[in-house]
């Protein structure tokens, strides 16, 4: 695969201390954005260096770091994620009131992520909320099992010439260098054993400033049906083909291989529960956490072909530390 070099090379850059951090530190470049004045991912650029890093990164993920990012690439911006306005709003918000309290950098830790999408989010949002320096001077924190999000989020970085540093491992062993003001989780919580989801929103709880806060994006309501989800793999796996003629020199078994990972990825997804039913029980279970849930919305998911489509809704919730 031609990618291989490239991508190899920054992957060795960024995880030469696999259970470290990862540092990439502002230079004198200029800040890069697009002509949008936003930081804008790239799903197609993302899945084909996680084509060429799977052999070697995704083990820890099962292969959901593939699957989804191919996906991601055929899906058009408003159907990749479904609530990325509302939730950008959100964040926002938070970096606004934590902007007025302190004149330190503002400290964030990613808990999980797909790709570089949550990782622009937070740019952006500090972008609506600061202006270029407070995106620029932004501290962020990653921490994720596999190391595919990790590479691409440090290449990103590196490019933009902002400063992130990247944890491989379980979130439930990570200790922040410093007291975190925001904790951003997008979608991680169904990847948790059932029973440990409310224990690892207590752990993160350690990680908080005096006055830091907890936002997490999670579905809930129930999941489609079996149709739904043979749908979803045709349409993944044509993804990944495109993706493959475009990388070139690819044989026929490793495609049929990558096929079949990809389609046993997306069916273990398709397994999980969703950590709430309905907003009732969503308000139940994180009243039995040991945080202060400080806002709860429900934003209900419309009709369609993305992501949003295989759930009736999506709750957006802060918590921060009990007084």
């Amino acid at each position: 695969m031609h990618l291989n070099s490239i991508v190899i090379e920054a992957a060795s850059s960024c995880l030469h201390k696999q259970h470290s951090y990862a540092k990439h530190m502002p230079t004198k470049k200029s800040l890069v954005l697009q002509v949008t004045d936003q930081f804008v991912d790239d799903p197609r650029g993302n899945a084909l260096k996680a084509i060429a890093l799977v052999d070697t990164h995704c083990e820890r993920c099962n292969d959901f770091h593939l699957a989804s990012l191919v996906r991601r690439a055929a899906l058009s911006p408003k159907l990749r994620v479904g609530d990325q306005a509302v939730f950008i709003d959100a964040l926002k918000a938070q970096l606004v009131e934590h902007a007025r309290g302190t004149k330190r950098p503002l400290r964030v830790t990613i808990a999980g992520s797909t790709d570089t999408w949550l990782y622009t989010a937070v740019l952006n949002a500090a972008l609506e909320a600061g202006g270029k320096k407070l995106a620029q001077e932004i501290v962020v924190d990653l921490v994720d099992q596999c190391a595919t999000p990790l590479v691409l989020c440090s290449a990103f970085a590196e490019e933009a010439d902002l400063y992130i540093r990247t944890h491989q491992g379980d979130i439930k062993n990570y200790v922040p260098p410093k007291p975190v003001d925001l904790i951003v989780m997008h979608g991680v919580l169904p990847f948790f054993p059932e029973h440990e989801q409310i224990d690892y929103l207590n752990h993160m709880r350690s990680w908080l400033s005096a006055r830091g806060k907890i936002i997490c994006s999670n579905q809930h309501g129930n999941a489609r049906g079996a149709e739904e989800l043979e749908s979803r793999i045709d349409f993944t796996i044509d993804s990944l083909n495109r993706l493959l003629d475009e990388a070139g020199n690819i044989s026929t078994k490793r495609r049929t291989i990558l096929e079949g990972r990809v389609r046993t990825a997306l069916q273990r997804r398709h397994r999980f529960k969703t950590v709430f039913s309905d907003e009732a029980e969503a308000r139940e279970r994180l009243r039995t956490a040991d945080l202060r849930l400080d806002s709860f919305q429900v934003h209900a998911n419309k009709a369609g072909s993305g992501p949003a489509s295989r759930y009736a809704a999506r709750v957006i919730f802060t918590c921060s530390r009990l007084a």
